[in-house]
């Protein structure tokens, strides 16, 4: 496995060294957080690009799709754009490159036809832990990069036909749609797990097996998401200091909040993170 590391636009990918004629291969698997008006440059042309958008918006065959949102990228149609908006919003996403005789036919299954290369994503969180997973480097030892890459590659896709159900529009219960809202109106006063499932009156045990079957997470891993999502906002449009953002999304150790930031953000801490949105945007100006 190769590694390349752009400090412009955030960028890191990792390519694989496997070079062969399989029914499926994965070339790369990357992560960048472009500014707006970014405009992919791709060389290859006989491959697709699974895009994870984690956060902001980009156009996609003439339309905007806001996160969280999952985009193909097909030979025949190999661009989209970051698009603009009056902050000057970076965007935030994952990708993962993929070709093979039967790459075609693999994402048609899927539901990914001419008519239909993009739907809303709801399993984001459970599709960054993997790429997340995918991009570490201590992960490929004695491995081969290839096929655990293509290992990433079948979970992303699981991932994808058992809670799409083929669909983009999974219905959520009322029970958990009362759970997600508690969490995002109380993200910074919860202290455990019995504190969400109080407020709405159920066991503990019944709510995170309720939440993690429409889900695919637990309660406390969706709070801690929204946590980290929340920080982002902050690094990026206040001065607030790392223990002062710590603090008011929930963290009451500014150490361990940075611990789990840089799990969630591809090795990056709260302080290199907002280094490298200012740098992107100083750079668009």
């Amino acid at each position: 496995m190769k590694i390349l590391k752009r400090k412009h636009h955030n960028t890191c990918i990792c390519f694989s060294e496997s070079n062969n004629n399989s029914a499926l291969l994965v070339s790369e698997v990357g992560y960048n957080t472009p500014p707006a008006g970014y405009r992919p440059k791709y060389i290859l042309s006989d491959c697709y690009t699974l895009h994870y958008l984690v956060k902001g918006k980009i156009i996609h065959n003439g339309r905007i799709l806001e996160a969280p949102s999952i985009f193909l990228l097909t030979p025949e149609a190999h661009t989209y754009e970051v698009a603009p908006s009056s902050n000057v919003e970076n965007i935030e996403q994952y990708w993962i490159l993929v070709n093979g005789t039967s790459a075609k036919t693999t994402f048609e299954k899927l539901g990914f036809t001419n008519d239909s290369l993009s739907a809303p994503c709801h399993y984001m969180d459970q599709a960054v832990a993997i790429f997340q997973e995918l991009m570490k480097p201590s992960n490929y030892i004695d491995k081969n990069d290839g096929y655990y890459m293509l290992s990433g590659l079948f979970s992303i896709f699981a991932l994808h036909s058992t809670q799409t159900n083929t669909s983009p529009n999974r219905e959520i219960s009322p029970l958990v749609d009362t759970i997600i809202d508690f969490i995002k109106k109380n993200y910074a006063s919860i202290a455990r797990e019995e504190d969400i499932a109080n407020a709405v009156n159920i066991s503990v045990s019944y709510m995170n097996k309720r939440f993690k079957a429409e889900m695919g997470i637990t309660p406390m891993k969706h709070l801690t998401n929204h946590r980290i999502q929340r920080a982002k906002i902050l690094l990026e449009n206040t001065e607030l200091s790392i223990a002062e953002i710590s603090n008011s999304v929930g963290f009451s150790d500014p150490n361990y909040f940075c611990l789990v930031f840089k799990k969630h953000c591809n090795g990056l801490s709260p302080s290199a993170y907002r280094k490298n949105l200012r740098s992107s945007k100083n750079a668009n100006k």
